[in-house]
């Protein structure tokens, strides 16, 4: 499972030039009762920005570096959100993409 292999990247160690210029966040899967507002909600207790736009996407950013890197426990509800970090011109690096699995019961 490809989501296993990255989801524990540690954001913390992205140097502060890189955090910049924020990052997109892509909701990959959610429990139907789970809404942005609620991702904003625990992301914020991160140091970071949450904002959607018009098609859904969301984007944060930082305020420096994540503290701490989120990881997934094993329950049947949660949400997975995949971060793409931003180059200086707005494009999405993807050599610079992570995903998390954030469970449900603690994100709402």
């Amino acid at each position: 499972d490809l989501v296993r292999n990255v989801y524990r990247v540690d954001l913390a160690n992205m140097r502060e030039k890189d955090a910049t210029y924020g990052l997109n966040v892509e909701v990959l899967e959610s429990p139907a009762d789970f809404s942005l507002e609620s991702l904003s909600d625990v992301l914020g207790e991160s140091r970071i920005h949450v904002a959607a736009n018009e098609k859904k996407t969301v984007r944060i950013m930082l305020e420096g570096q994540l503290a701490e890197h989120v990881e997934a426990a094993e329950q049947p509800r949660y949400l997975k959100i995949r971060f793409h970090l931003l180059d200086e011109d707005g494009r999405v690096n993807l050599e610079k993409d992570a995903v998390f699995t954030i469970p449900a019961h603690e994100a709402l």
